[in-house]
């Protein structure tokens, strides 16, 4: 069976899905991912609440790519530590 990208996009926003909220989350939260947004090192950040600790690194990496794609490549290049 061969995954089709116009099938993984409706999945991946299911109602059991984590990334379900997402887009309801950086609405209500705006503050909190400008704060990422605006960082010269977003990839170094700490997510807003709860995504920092339900995402593994190749997800995180899906959110930075989302929010800044100018920094992905930081983000690739290794682990990267969130910033306390």
């Amino acid at each position: 069976m061969r995954c089709h990208y116009r099938h993984a996009v409706p999945f991946a926003l299911s109602a059991g899905s984590k990334w379900a909220w997402l887009a309801q989350h950086v609405s209500e939260n705006l503050a909190d991912w400008k704060a990422v947004y605006d960082s010269t090192e977003p990839h170094k950040c700490t997510l807003p609440y709860p995504w920092q600790d339900q995402l593994d690194i190749f997800q995180r990496m899906i959110v930075i790519r989302a929010i800044r794609p100018d920094k992905v490549l930081y983000h690739a290049r290794g682990p990267a530590a969130p910033q306390t």
